[in-house]
């Protein structure tokens, strides 16, 4: 079998992952989804030096990456991690300011997950103080940051193995 590359960055995949340690896109799409053309299922991945190429294109292709973009899997996934820990400190700031001055759509995905969970818990918190006046509250005040440091480890966990996983019950805002 011939090496195996993501559909979506063009980095090289290996046979287990389910994300892509590059670019944290899924792997298990269909070609559809992923703006290819035919409508077989695949792996989210080419198992040919061909990659990128479309039907009716040329075999080559020139430019993979945007400008500036980095290469370096291990160290993306580690800021990505590191987003996760420092909105526990943060709040929305830390993340941010990663998602601003990051050019790696995989980090700036983590910092958008993050962002978008201490907006959330922010405004669970809110209700739940609101509730303490019917007696409620009091349970979830005590529970909303045990849950909320237990999402942010599991995030960071996952963010280091190379998934951009989205929080529980969190719309997405950014």
């Amino acid at each position: 079998m011939g090496q195996r590359y993501c559909r979506h960055c063009g980095d090289e995949v290996q046979p287990d992952d389910r994300f892509c340690p590059a670019c944290g896109e899924r792997l298990d799409g269909t070609r559809e989804e992923n703006g290819w053309e035919g409508g077989e299922q695949n792996r989210g991945y080419e198992t040919t030096a061909s990659w990128g190429t479309r039907r009716g294109e040329s075999e080559y292709q020139t430019e993979r990456y945007p400008q500036g973009y980095s290469h370096s899997n291990d160290s993306a996934r580690a800021i990505a991690a590191i987003t996760h820990v420092l909105a526990l400190f943060t709040w929305v700031v830390g993340p941010l300011v990663v998602h601003i001055v990051t050019d790696d759509p995989f980090v700036q995905r983590n910092a958008a997950n993050a962002m978008n969970w201490q907006i959330v818990f922010a405004v669970y918190l809110a209700v739940s103080t609101v509730l303490v006046v019917v007696l409620v509250g009091f349970v979830l005040v005590v529970l909303l940051p045990i849950l909320d440091f237990a999402l942010i480890v599991l995030a960071a966990l996952k963010a280091s193995e190379g998934e951009a996983w989205q929080y529980p019950l969190t719309p997405r805002l950014f």
